[in-house]
């Protein structure tokens, strides 16, 4: 999405200063960059705890998968 919203910034920027209204559009322009430079670094923030979550997940997974048919729950898991 934070992408997206800089494409967006850029077609303004584009448009603007083809149209020769750049200098009044710079404010905007500057609030469209900041919203999506923040969504990218919210995202990329956020990353490294989702990989964790899902590492998490898939080791659990592949505990399932390897045991045979019908054995249970894994060793050490308390159930």
């Amino acid at each position: 999405m934070g992408f997206a919203v800089l494409g967006v910034t850029a077609t303004v920027a584009i448009s603007s200063a083809l149209g020769g209204t750049l200098a009044e559009a710079i404010p905007g322009i500057a609030l469209l960059a900041a919203a999506g430079v923040g969504m990218i670094a919210s995202g990329a923030l956020r990353l490294p705890r989702w990989a964790r979550l899902r590492e998490r997940q898939m080791e659990a997974l592949a505990t399932r998968v390897a045991l045979p048919p019908g054995s249970g729950t894994p060793p050490g898991t308390g159930g």
